[in-house]
């Protein structure tokens, strides 16, 4: 009984010190193609032609009066940025430089709003929509919301 405990031991033994040489080592700055993901937008809509990977940034230009959607291949936590503040929570609705953007609907795969104004805009008004990665938050993309009369 003693030799088999004596050598179960050496197989657990082995098992652990096997085990212990993969996985979950320190970040050596390389990310699995798991963890990408694209945006891709639709205005009023009209989807726009191509997506954006993380690290690059595009900017939607639309009129007051007009939706736009963000879609994306991945869960990602969504940040809104307009005046330079950043805007917390979802539901939002924003007044800011003459147009209203009301947040319509906001998941871990898409952001909506609708923007909407009483009178002529003085100029154009810009948001930005940050996607970040849940998978890996160093991944990211930027939409930048140019809004116009």
């Amino acid at each position: 009984m003693k030799l088999k405990s004596l050598i179960l031991c050496a197989v657990l033994s082995a098992s652990a010190l096997i085990l212990s040489g993969c996985g979950g080592g320190g970040d050596d700055g390389y990310y699995d193609d798991d963890y990408a993901f694209t945006v891709s937008a639709v205005v009023d809509d009209r989807p726009v032609s191509g997506s954006v990977a993380p690290g690059a940034s595009r900017t939607l230009e639309l009129s007051a009066g007009e939706s736009f959607e963000l879609t994306t291949t991945g869960p990602v936590d969504w940040t809104v940025i307009i005046g330079g503040q950043e805007i917390a929570g979802a539901g939002n609705t924003i007044i800011y430089g003459g147009v209203t953007i009301q947040e319509l609907f906001r998941s871990s795969t898409r952001f909506a709003a609708a923007t909407s104004r009483r009178s002529p805009l003085p100029g154009p008004v810009t948001l930005a929509l940050v996607a970040r990665s849940r998978a890996n938050p160093q991944q990211s993309v930027t939409i930048q919301v140019r809004i116009t009369n």
